[in-house]
């Protein structure tokens, strides 16, 4: 009833967000473990596209845009030792590195 952008916004803002807030303490877990948040994903994907549960999802997630959990995982913390290299995060992380 939203139309796919609006459905897309919301989903990106309540889920995605949600799985991107700690994933930097989610490095190096199990594959039993990130396949759980991946299930996640692969719903959100569902609900945004309106596809049925046995849908494959492949295609609109590269539509979408979105990362796999653990390319998630792995950019975030890309960037975050990015922006302490350049000097642009929080000082705690800075003299952590």
């Amino acid at each position: 009833m939203l139309g796919r952008d609006v459905t897309t916004n919301l989903v990106s803002s309540f889920v995605l967000s949600r799985l991107d807030y700690g994933n930097a303490l989610l490095a190096g877990l199990s594959y039993t473990t990130i396949a759980l948040l991946q299930r996640v994903i692969s719903a959100a994907v569902r609900l945004v596209y309106g596809l049925r549960p046995r849908d494959h999802v492949s295609a609109a997630v590269i539509e979408l845009h979105w990362l796999p959990v653990e390319a998630r995982i792995q950019f975030k913390l890309c960037l975050l030792v990015h922006l302490t290299v350049i000097g642009n995060a929080l000082t705690y992380i800075t003299h952590l590195l």
